[in-house]
This record gives structure tokens, sequence and C-alpha cells, in this order.
């Protein structure tokens, strides 16, 4: 079983129930759906579930893992996630999600268990929505082995 912890709390019990708000944040108005779009992405990516990721990036996602590989198109976006999805349901930890209007952050740390070893990694994650839309058109991850857990 996977969890994501997010200010030293387990998150992403139930948001199915939550309803959209509108927070003052950086001076302008924030939907807290776009929010709740990342938090339950990252549960998404932490689980293996690939539907729900799918589903929520448009037909021509756009997918820089710096360094490593540049995806285009959702066939591709597919493709990439059945590959993670090799290395089973991971340990996500999330310290900081910023977002501002079309844009969101998310800083955190996960952690790969393959039997007699534990492998982690430090990660960032920018993604960029759709134009008045909580679906997601660009995502730009970078990725770095810790040396020291």
């Amino acid at each position: 079983m996977s969890k994501i912890e997010y200010q030293n709390k387990t998150v992403f019990l139930k948001l199915n129930n939550c309803k959209p708000e509108v927070k003052k944040f950086n001076c302008k108005k924030l939907k807290m759906g776009k929010k709740d779009l990342i938090e339950k992405m990252n549960e998404a990516f932490a689980s293996c579930d690939l539907d729900f990721l799918v589903s929520n990036v448009t037909e021509d996602i756009k997918w820089d893992i710096v360094g490593e590989d540049k995806l285009s198109g959702l066939d591709e976006f597919r493709e990439q996630l059945e590959k993670m999805k090799e290395n089973g349901p991971m340990d996500i930890t999330v310290n900081d999600i910023i977002i501002d209007d079309d844009r969101a952050v998310v800083e955190g740390i996960f952690q790969l268990k393959e039997p007699g070893k534990r492998r982690r990694f430090a990660f960032c994650d920018v993604y960029v929505f759709k134009k008045d839309k909580n679906k997601v058109r660009e995502l730009r991850t970078y990725v770095t082995k810790m040396k020291r857990t």
C-alpha cells in the first residue's frame, strides 16, 4: 500500500465530497479545485492509478523528464506510466505545493521499495494547466537520487 504525506500529515483520505472554495493566494483568487487535482495526481502516481492520471491530462500532453526523456501525446504519456507501474506502488512525501493561475509546483521525496533495499529520490514537478480547465497540458519533472536517507 502506498501513502502520501503533506505537512507531516497523511492526506487524500476522501476528497470526493470537497466543494471548490476560493482562497486568497499571492493577491489572486485561487480555485481550490487545482490544488485538489494536484494532490490526487500525486496520490495516483504513488498508487499507480493510470486511469486517473490519463483522464486528467490533455490529449496533447507534453512531459519533460528533465535529463531523461521528452514525451508528447497521450500514447507516450501512457507508455511511460506503464513503465513506472512495473516498479510498483511508491511512498511519496510532498513537502510543498505552490499554485498560481495556470501552474503548480510540487516538491517532495518518493521512495521505491525493492526486496532488501530502498531507493529514495527527491523530485520537483511543474504542472501547467490548460487555460480555464483543470487538466494538465504540460509536466516537467526533475528527479535526483538521494545518497543519504
